[in-house]
């Protein structure tokens, strides 16, 4: 067997869950609201902010989530996705979004969080 092919067939089965690939997501749109120094760096962290919380409750009602928890998620990407747009236009903090992403991080991150992740 080639090289390539046994490397191929080691990393075979060795994907991330969904949880950490959701996880990375976050971390990757906190990254750039966090290093957010221009107009055109904001809107681009914002946007991806957008697009993120758009993606993960375009497909929450379909998770095998709690109904409790769904209206949570939902509640905090509907108030992410305002606060977002006001940020578009105004100078607010983005502050919120990163705390908002951060606990998102934690739930996914969390032993026990298997029951939280809205897109497995």
């Amino acid at each position: 067997m080639s090289y390539a092919a046994q490397q191929y067939q080691k990393q075979s089965g060795n994907y991330l869950s969904s949880r950490e690939v959701e996880a990375m997501a976050f971390r990757y749109v906190n990254n750039l609201l966090n290093n957010a120094n221009s107009p055109s760096d904001r809107i681009l962290a914002i946007s991806n902010n957008k697009k993120l919380w758009t993606s993960l409750l375009r497909d929450v009602e379909q998770s095998p989530l709690s109904e409790i928890l769904k209206k949570d998620i939902i509640s905090l990407g509907i108030w992410s996705l305002k606060h977002s747009n006001l940020s578009l236009s105004n100078s607010l903090s983005l502050q919120p979004l990163i705390d908002i992403n951060n606990d998102m991080i934690a739930g996914l991150s969390a032993p026990s969080a298997s029951s939280l992740s809205p897109l497995s």
